[in-house]
């Protein structure tokens, strides 16, 4: 039990510095691109052009991920005192959520279900920071009139009562 109680933190703390490796490498991404030739491709000739996704698109879903990893974590974490490893892996979930967060803000929709999700977006950060009571809270704020009117216009355009 002790050599498992000494050797624990440095494995646990191994196996965070290969996820952020993994993560900060982008493999998946890497990956998706060296293989893209073997992804199925419609070979109907009427078939309409196949749509660019908006960029935005992925990078919400790329800060939604972070978020959920920051809220599972937090959940593992719940009502006792953190390793150093714990600590260290929370700092390295803490900048993903930062960098996609900055990520989401800087692409420019390029579609209307781009721009429809970024406002949605915003709304479920505002929920996240807020709480559940974030459209009284954000009227209070200097954004919070724009964000619910936009949110309101997307909601009618779309009929999507979402956040």
């Amino acid at each position: 039990m002790a050599e498992f109680a000494r050797l624990q933190p440095i494995a646990s703390e191994r196996e965070l510095h290969l996820a952020q490796i993994t993560h900060e490498l982008r493999i998946g991404e890497l990956f998706a691109l060296a293989h893209a030739d073997e992804y199925p491709v419609a070979s109907d000739e009427d078939a309409p052009a196949p749509r660019t996704p908006d960029p935005v698109l992925a990078a919400i879903a790329s800060s939604q991920s972070a978020e959920a990893a920051m809220t599972a974590f937090a959940a593992s974490a719940a009502g006792r005192r953190m390793t150093d490893a714990e600590r260290i892996q929370e700092e390295v979930i803490e900048r993903d959520q930062r960098a996609t967060r900055a990520a989401v803000w800087a692409t420019v929709p390029s579609t209307a279900e781009g721009r429809a999700a970024l406002v949605r977006h915003a709304a479920y950060q505002a929920e996240l920071t807020f709480g559940a009571d974030w459209r009284a809270k954000a009227q209070q704020e200097f954004f919070g009139d724009f964000l619910l009117a936009s949110l309101a216009a997307v909601e009618a355009e779309t009929g999507n009562g979402g956040v």
